[in-house]
């Protein structure tokens, strides 16, 4: 990443609000958590639709299954195999999500 990133904003013990910085041309979301922004286990809500599924590796997730993987920027991003997980979530650079531990 080239520009600047604002960390979440801690909403409570076990909240935080989390912003979507960049999407890729995949529809791969990028949001501007980073490792030490979260807790061993989360999950995420975003327009209501709960994510859980944390993977390696891309190949891990079923087809069009909604996961979480780390980017190679550091970021924690939201993916869909095979899909667009911004056409699917219908995200855009800006919207907030919540992170729970």
């Amino acid at each position: 990443m080239k520009f600047e990133v604002s960390g979440p904003k801690l909403l409570a013990e076990s909240e935080r609000e989390a912003e979507i910085i960049e999407i890729d041309r995949f529809g791969n979301i990028i949001t501007n958590l980073n490792r030490s922004d979260l807790p061993q286990t989360f999950y995420l809500t975003v327009h209501q639709t709960i994510i859980e599924r944390h993977y390696k590796f891309y190949a891990e997730a079923e087809p069009s299954e909604i996961f979480t993987i780390w980017g190679s920027a550091g970021y924690l991003e939201i993916a869909a195999f095979q899909k667009s997980a911004a056409q699917l979530l219908n995200l855009a650079v800006g919207d907030k999500l919540t992170v729970k531990s």
